[in-house]
């Protein structure tokens, strides 16, 4: 005998992978001045505690205000006007990158 010890190891398995169906609106309005626009992201797979979601927008995090396990209820502060890549994570794990979100900027609103 080598004496060799045993090891147990206990591995996690990822949850299902979140999946994005909708971005609604697909065109958000900055009004001037406005602090805030909002978005709604439908899908599946996300979970329904706000901070175990990410919805990132161009590489910045965003503020989600409520979570369901096929919505996230979105908050992007002080917009500019401009294409952006949205990301969905839920508990690290990103869904695929859908088409680009679009803000375009309304003067005077």
């Amino acid at each position: 005998m080598l004496g060799l010890e045993q090891r147990s190891f206990v591995v996690e398995a990822a949850g299902p992978v979140p999946e994005v169906f909708t971005i609604n609106p697909k065109v958000l309005l900055e009004k001037d001045k406005a602090p805030a626009v909002s978005f709604v992201v439908n899908g599946n797979n996300f979970s329904t505690v706000n901070e175990e979601n990410e919805v990132i927008i161009d590489g910045l995090a965003t503020t989600l205000v409520s979570s369901t396990s096929n919505q996230l209820n979105v908050l992007i502060p002080f917009p500019l006007a401009g294409e952006y890549s949205v990301i969905v994570k839920v508990k690290g794990q990103a869904a695929a990158q859908r088409p680009p979100l679009v803000i375009i900027r309304m003067y005077g609103g």
